[in-house]
């Protein structure tokens, strides 16, 4: 599993065309809102950056639900920033995870590559009240995930 910060989550879903959550809640391909979670929606006028926003909460619950059924020992995570900075070493350690077998010739293809970092390209696409909606409606998560 890779987590990403959930602001840079955010900023990307709003910049698909597919995502469902344009149409509302009510329309996505989620389960429907809590009354919290509806609330949280309505106190932030309905805001898409806030309906994002509850998105990825939802999904890392599922996801961190998920993972209670599953041994650590069959469990990997990584966050996308380290995959950024460092692929090789990254997809070195995923690939022993996997136990499948490390070449020089996946080293040498990997050492061409660049990964960027988006994570920070939400604060040049986002406004600095719908910063505000989405570093409160990510708050708690955001400390949890270690990004804040």
């Amino acid at each position: 599993h890779i987590i990403r910060d959930g602001r840079a989550v955010v900023n990307s879903i709003i910049n698909v065309d597919w995502w469902q959550g344009w149409r509302g809640h009510t329309n996505w391909q989620r389960p429907e809102l809590t009354k919290a979670q509806n609330n949280e929606w309505q106190k932030y006028n309905e805001s898409f950056i806030a309906l994002a926003a509850i998105e990825w909460k939802i999904l890392m619950d599922a996801h961190e639900k998920a993972k209670e059924n599953i041994n650590n020992n069959n469990f990997l995570e990584i966050k996308y920033e380290d995959l950024c900075a460092n692929p090789v070493n990254i997809l070195k350690k995923t690939t022993e995870f996997c136990e499948l077998d490390w070449s020089n010739k996946i080293n040498k293809k990997l050492k061409k590559v660049k990964l960027n970092n988006t994570n920070n390209k939400y604060k040049n696409d986002l406004t600095k009240d719908q910063i505000e909606i989405l570093e409160n409606v990510l708050h708690r998560y955001l400390i949890k995930y270690g990004y804040k």
